[in-house]
């Protein structure tokens, strides 16, 4: 199915999504109900006879469950409909050109800190995946001493409690006494044309590949090699980057317990 933001008319979308092979019988009904119109009147915005008006559209948004950006662009283009001066569609076609650009990028799409790659701790950082894994690992109560990490991890505890002290130096670890540390800090994100992230994307595959020949039944290792048209591989992006998007807004809000890995790719084959 094509994004929204693959669209520059809302009149198309809705079209599109309505008519599409996997909508749902009555979806028309549901959402001139959602939208609090008559389900004529949205047949004649559909049939560019009429414009949604902001409420309407808002209540459609809200109902369809669209994401902040979805939701923004959506509005805009809702705006730029209904706009009567040449200047102020511009001006607005601006703002819904700069969404459609920022929601295709995975940097916009996590809360995340930003780093700066010059800086010797993030070097240190993601040089490797052992700081970062001793670092989240921390936020579960069953790896939160330098025995228990280096046993998880099968690492030197002497190589852990050097982590540690990095980490604590930079505040993203702190000692609760008895040999206890904690986690503290927050999720960081490096750009995608960063050297280190580079490195860091590496470094974390060779980890799934020690996973794969671990042969856990639980963990998921998905590969295929496949042909599709360039609209639906447009497509196939932003299912996996909302998909990426709500799993970050899901781990930060879920309990932490047992440390996990996860690694997604999507490319054209070299």
């Amino acid at each position: 199915m094509k994004a929204l933001t693959d669209f520059t008319d809302y009149r198309e979308f809705l079209n599109y999504y309505v008519s599409h092979p996997s909508a749902q019988r009555g979806l028309r009904a549901e959402m001139a109900k959602a939208m609090q119109c008559q389900a004529a009147y949205l047949s004649q915005v559909l049939n560019g006879n009429a414009e949604l008006t902001e409420d309407h559209a808002f209540r459609l948004v809200n109902h369809l469950q669209f994401n902040k950006a979805d939701k923004d662009y959506f509005m805009l283009l809702v705006r730029i409909s209904r706009a009567s001066s040449h200047e102020l569609k511009s001006h607005l076609k601006d703002q819904a050109k700069a969404i459609a650009k920022a929601v295709s990028k995975i940097d916009d799409r996590v809360t995340a800190k930003k780093l700066s790659e010059d800086d010797a701790f993030t070097k240190f950082y993601f040089g490797s995946w052992i700081p970062n894994a001793i670092h989240v690992a921390l936020s579960s109560p069953h790896y939160q001493t330098p025995a228990s990490l280096a046993k998880r991890l099968g690492l030197p505890e002497k190589k852990v409690l050097e982590v540690l002290q990095a980490l604590e130096e930079n505040h993203l670890a702190v000692r609760k006494g008895k040999g206890e540390w904690s986690y503290q800090g927050a999720n960081f994100h490096l750009p995608k044309a960063s050297p280190l992230e580079i490195n860091y994307q590496i470094h974390n595959r060779l980890q799934a590949i020690k996973a794969l020949q671990a042969s856990n039944e639980q963990d998921l290792h998905v590969s295929a090699v496949f042909t599709v048209g360039e609209e639906d591989y447009k497509a196939l992006r932003k299912m996996f980057l909302d998909a990426v998007e709500k799993a970050h807004k899901k781990i930060a809000a879920g309990e932490s317990e047992e440390l996990y890995g996860m690694s997604l790719d999507l490319f054209r084959v070299v």
